[in-house]
């Protein structure tokens, strides 16, 4: 396995402990899982960062009292396109405020397996937690935390992929230029 002191595996649970993994290796794990299923839907991208992405939507919303000036300057988009995130992910802002938040975040995720982990709800309390320990950057906070989970996305499908960007673009739902643009993130390994 991968991640040897921040997932436990044992024959009938998986044990993820928060405080010592980082929400890109928790989208792996379940990835890695996901591309031994061989998938032949497409989307791979959206599915994984998404719930990510969502989250931490939903945290800065409730963060903020529900001001989306200040949510959107914090994640470091435009305040249109944080209303758009809003409506694409249906998020209710009124309820997100009525929700009560406890004041310690859980640190562990016990799970039957790997494949009924829900990564909106992992990503949730990864964030939560993160904050509690004030990790929390204080500005383009989408592009920091989301960006690293869909380098690691895409890297992940192209070795699935053996190198093979035509395949890649379709297991991940975007073009293959798009795809190309990607590649070239700082610290993106290609396997060739």
């Amino acid at each position: 396995m991968v991640f040897k002191n921040s997932i436990n595996f044992s024959k009938n649970a998986v044990v993820i402990n928060l405080d010592q993994i980082q929400l890109e290796e928790i989208i792996e794990e379940k990835l890695l899982y996901f591309l031994s299923q061989n998938p032949i839907g497409t989307n791979i991208l959206k599915s994984f960062y998404s719930p990510a992405e969502k989250a931490l939507i939903e945290f800065s919303l409730e963060k903020h009292k529900g001001n989306q000036f200040k949510t959107a300057k914090i994640l470091g988009i435009n305040r249109n396109t944080l209303k758009k995130k809003i409506v694409t992910y249906k998020l209710d802002i009124k309820q997100l405020l009525m929700k009560q938040k406890t004041n310690t975040p859980r640190t562990r995720i016990f799970l039957s397996s790997i494949s009924s982990l829900d990564l909106f709800s992992a990503c949730r309390a990864k964030i939560d937690l993160t904050d509690f320990q004030n990790k929390i950057p204080s500005e383009n906070v989408l592009k920091q935390l989301c960006q690293p989970i869909e380098r690691k996305v895409i890297q992940r499908v192209l070795e699935y992929c053996k190198g093979n960007q035509i395949r890649a673009s379709r297991h991940l739902g975007i073009n293959r230029n798009t795809l190309k643009k990607k590649i070239n993130f700082p610290d993106m390994r290609v396997c060739s």
